[in-house]
C-alpha cells in the first residue's frame, strides 16, 4: 500500500473513531440533562416547603459524601496534586455551587418562573463570550447559528416576563450564569491538564461548594424540617441527580467542549416542561412545541462538527 494511501486510511479511521466517541458523549450528555430535568419535577412533588439554599446545601453535600464513601470501594486512591491544583478544584466548587447555584436560587425567587427558566437557558451565550475573552475562541458559523436558535427556542417556550422590581433578580441570574460558565471552563481545563478521576473531582467540588452553601442557608433561612417523603426525595436527588449526574458531566468535559455541554444543559427547562406534559398533563401550546423544536435544531447545529464530521478522503471521493 502506498504511503499516501496508508496515511489516508489512518486518518479515516481516526476521524470515524472521534465521531463515534463524540456521538456517544452527546447521547450521555442528553441522558444527564434529562435526569436533571426530573429534579424540578421531584421538587414540585415533595419539597415545596424546603428553603432553597438549605435544600441545595444538603443535596450537594450529601452527593459529595456519597461519592466519598464510594471511592474506597472502587479502589480510587487520593490523587497526588499540587496545593495550587487542589485550590483550583475547590474554586470550581465555589463557582459551580456556592456562587452559581446560590445566586440562581436567590434570583429565581425574585423573578417570574418564566423569566427564571429563560435565563437558565442562557448558559451557552455566557460560555461563548467568556471563551472569546479568555481563550480567543472563534466559533464556527454553525455554532453561532445554533446558540442563536437555542435562545430563540427558549424565548418562545418560556416568554420573557420582566415586571418592575425584578431587575435585582435578573442581575443575580446573570451573575449565576457567569459563575457557572467559569466553572465549566475551569473544570474542562482541569480534566484536560490532570489525570484526576472524575469521581474524585466531583466529590471535592460538591463537598466544597455544597458545604459553603450552609453558611448563607443558616444565616438567612429557617432550619429545614424534613419529613420522611422529603428525605427520600432529597436522598434520591443526591444519589442520582447529583453524585451520578455531575460525575458523568465532569467526565464529559474531557470529551466535549464547554460550549457543547452548555448548549445541552440549556435544554433542561424545556425538557422539564416536556416531562410535566407527559406526567402531569401540563398543556403545551403550538408555539411552545415550535420553540422546543427550534432549540433542538440549535443543539444539533452547535454539535455539527461531531455529528457531520467526515474524513478527508471521503470528501475527495464524493466529488
Amino acid at each position: 500500500m502506498p504511503a499516501s494511501a496508508a496515511t489516508e486510511a489512518t486518518q479515516t479511521e481516526t476521524t470515524y473513531r472521534r465521531t463515534n466517541t463524540s456521538l456517544k458523549a452527546l447521547g450521555l450528555a442528553w441522558l444527564t440533562t434529562l435526569i436533571w430535568a426530573s429534579s424540578f419535577i421531584l421538587i414540585k412533588m415533595g419539597l415545596k416547603d424546603v428553603q432553597p439554599l438549605g435544600f441545595a446545601a444538603i443535596r450537594y453535600s450529601l452527593g459529595g459524601l456519597m461519592l466519598l464513601a464510594y471511592l474506597p470501594t472502587a479502589g480510587l486512591k487520593l490523587p497526588r496534586l499540587t496545593t495550587s491544583m487542589w485550590g483550583l478544584i475547590a474554586l470550581a466548587g465555589v463557582l459551580a455551587y456556592t456562587v452559581g447555584q446560590g445566586l440562581f436560587y436567590i434570583g429565581q425567587a425574585q423573578v417570574s418562573a418564566l423569566t427564571g427558566a429563560f435565563f437558565y437557558s442562557l448558559s451557552p451565550l455566557f460560555v461563548l463570550l467568556l471563551q472569546a475573552v479568555h481563550q480567543h475562541f472563534r466559533p464556527t458559523a454553525w455554532q453561532l447559528l445554533g446558540v442563536g436558535a437555542v435562545l430563540v427556542g427558549a424565548l418562545i417556550f418560556y416568554p420573557l416576563q420582566v415586571a418592575s422590581g425584578q431587575w435585582l433578580g435578573i442581575a443575580l441570574l446573570v451573575g449565576s450564569n457567569v459563575s457557572t460558565a467559569y466553572y465549566l471552563l475551569l473544570t474542562r481545563s482541569l480534566r484536560i491538564s490532570t489525570h484526576i478521576h472524575p469521581v474524585w473531582l466531583t466529590s471535592v467540588i460538591l463537598l466544597v461548594g455544597g458545604g459553603l452553601l450552609f453558611v448563607p442557608a443558616l444565616l438567612f433561612e429557617r432550619p429545614p424540617h424534613l419529613g420522611s417523603d422529603a428525605f427520600i426525595i432529597i436522598a434520591w436527588l443526591a444519589a442520582l441527580n447529583t453524585a451520578f449526574a455531575y460525575t458523568v458531566w465532569n467526565y464529559l468535559l474531557k470529551l466535549l467542549s464547554a460550549l457543547e455541554l452548555s448548549v445541552m444543559s440549556s435544554l433542561i427547562p424545556l425538557q422539564t416542561g416536556l416531562i410535566g406534559w407527559l406526567i402531569f398533563g401540563d398543556a403545551l401550546s403550538l408555539p411552545q412545541i415550535a420553540g422546543l423544536l427550534i432549540a433542538i435544531a440549535g443543539v444539533f447545529a452547535v454539535q455539527s462538527r461531531a455529528l457531520f464530521a467526515r474524513p478527508a478522503n471521503s470528501l475527495r471521493q464524493s466529488r
